[in-house]
């Protein structure tokens, strides 16, 4: 959200990480290629990237899509306020913790699940809970990535539990039905 000021932002897809060249990126998460100055001889794929551009003023506010890629410049003084957010049920979708199943630098490429397939693991809706009209977001437990990493794991463990207790009741029921 822009309070004041001005700033630009342009967003690319999680699966175009190989033609942002992220796996060759000093740090985790980022692309060498300096979007404003392209060098297309060392980054000839970046030439294929599709991205979404556009400017925030005071008053704006800008979703970014869980795990897109973004770029913002900032203009002379101004002042934004970033909220990060995610579903208590997007555990179901992703995990974070498992390398064979998650990496940003490595959606798109070959071999490698595209985020696409990921999130079309989702539930095509949730229920969102509104807050009663006597509370605020104050009255909300914020918690850190790690505190959700470890909540995801658990999640995780619990489905594999409740899986795995169904399909020996279904051996049980089908050993009886063969007496």
């Amino acid at each position: 959200m822009m309070l004041d000021g001005r700033k630009e932002a342009m967003l690319v897809h999680p699966d175009e990480a190989q033609n942002l060249y992220a796996g060759i990126a000093e740090a985790r998460g980022s692309s060498p290629v300096h979007q404003e100055w392209v060098d297309m001889r060392a980054f000839p794929r970046f030439s294929n990237v599709t991205w979404l551009h556009g400017e925030l003023n005071k008053g704006d506010i800008l979703y970014i899509p869980h795990s897109y890629w973004h770029q913002v410049n900032s203009f002379g003084r101004n002042l934004g306020l970033n909220v990060w957010w995610q579903h208590e049920s997007d555990w179901q979708w992703w995990n974070p913790t498992n390398p064979k199943e998650w990496d940003i630098t490595r959606f798109g490429s070959r071999n490698f699940p595209t985020f696409k397939s990921l999130k079309e693991k989702a539930a095509p809706s949730l229920p969102c809970t509104p807050l009663p009209s006597d509370q605020d977001l104050s009255s909300v437990k914020i918690v850190s990535d790690d505190e959700y990493k470890v909540y995801t794991k658990k999640k995780k463990k619990q489905r594999a539990k409740a899986k795995a207790k169904e399909k020996e009741k279904a051996k049980r029921a089908k050993a009886e039905n063969e007496l």
